[in-house]
């Protein structure tokens, strides 16, 4: 107590040292990650509050409807028609306020004189992630006053390999078992993600 105490240290091998040396350790690693990885990380480095995911992160969608994904999203809210999810509204705004972009570019209305975007013109067996954003940017549209929507597209490059894929499904709603009208509704799924080259591939 009260003394100071120096203890020196070396580094290195010496004579009559028995460490032991590890042979070499390669870290390995690829540029094809996963669909959920590249999800994450675009969520963490994104310059907004926005929520990343995979277009397949919650199962199977037998309808492509794109309303069916986010609505497990949260702050997301639909609106639907004939039972069928419709429109996205975000932040609790209508869904004009609420436009929809693939790849950064935006989705025209077919619904007449409305800014509103019905989902049944998109679907999500095209797309490899829906990006919902709570915060614009500047380059973000105007109207978005409680978010957008953005759609990244399948690429070619997600593969190292050619993939192809074909679903078939059958969607029928509870109220035709008490009715006993079976009323099905077939719906297929056909993709194909084919790198040919380094540069050049399709989907």
């Amino acid at each position: 107590a009260g003394e100071r105490i120096e203890i020196a240290f070396t580094f290195g091998k010496t004579a009559g040292d028995d460490s032991v040396k590890l042979s070499e350790f390669t870290v390995a690693t690829s540029r094809f990650m996963s669909a959920e990885a590249t999800a994450i990380n675009e969520q963490r480095f994104a310059q907004n509050v926005k929520t990343v995911v995979a277009a397949g992160a919650f199962g199977e969608n037998s309808d492509g409807n794109l309303g069916e994904f986010v609505k497990f999203i949260p702050g997301v809210t639909l609106g639907f028609t004939g039972g069928q999810a419709s429109t996205i509204s975000i932040g609790g705004l209508p869904p004009e306020s609420t436009p929809i972009t693939i790849d950064g570019n935006r989705i025209a209305s077919a619904a007449g004189e409305t800014r509103a975007i019905q989902l049944d013109q998109i679907s999500l067996n095209n797309m490899a992630q829906v990006e919902v954003e709570r915060s614009q940017n500047a380059d973000s549209p105007a109207d978005a006053i409680g978010g957008s929507v953005n759609l990244v597209a399948k690429s070619a490059f997600e593969r190292k390999k050619a993939s192809y894929t074909a679903k078939a499904y059958m969607v029928f709603r509870d109220k035709a078992l008490s009715d006993k009208t079976y009323s099905l509704s077939p719906s297929f799924e056909l993709s194909a993600l084919v790198p040919v080259t380094a540069r050049f591939g399709f989907a």
